[in-house]
């Protein structure tokens, strides 16, 4: 566990593995490249310890939470404004991930996706910024 600027504490994981990274692509037919998938080969999910909560997710949490999204735009009886990659979310019901386009990672850009409106924005040009911007509390949603 290593300390974070304002005296926060972080918890940092193992690496994902390649059956972790085959199991997210089985199930859900996405492919995780680009910023995610260098911080995911680094640690496979990091804890705010302030919050006991995930600030990024491991590939379980996302292959939950893009499952849960599925099955809540179903129940609502709407198609979802895109398929999504969820990484993260803010502690309030809203996802923030990547747009997908036949099972790869659309850009690089951070969105935000807002369950009660099905809607989706981008909120940051690449996953380090968003993480700068999120946690110094310059990003909302």
């Amino acid at each position: 566990m290593q300390a974070a600027p304002g005296g926060s504490q972080w918890e940092f994981f193992e690496p994902i593995t390649q059956d972790e990274l085959q199991r997210v692509k089985a199930v859900l037919g996405i492919h995780i490249s680009g910023e995610l998938l260098a911080l995911l080969k680094e640690t496979n999910g990091i804890r705010d310890k302030r919050f006991g909560d995930y600030a990024v997710f491991d590939a379980d949490q996302i292959i939950e939470y893009c499952l849960e999204h599925l099955e809540y735009v179903d129940s609502l009886g709407k198609e979802a404004p895109s398929e999504f990659l969820f990484f993260s979310d803010n502690g309030c019901g809203e996802h923030f991930g990547f747009e997908v386009v036949d099972g790869q990672i659309k850009s690089s850009q951070v969105g935000v996706y807002y369950p009660i409106g099905n809607e989706y924005r981008i909120v940051a040009p690449d996953l380090y910024t968003w993480a700068i911007e999120w946690y110094s509390g310059k990003l909302e949603t």
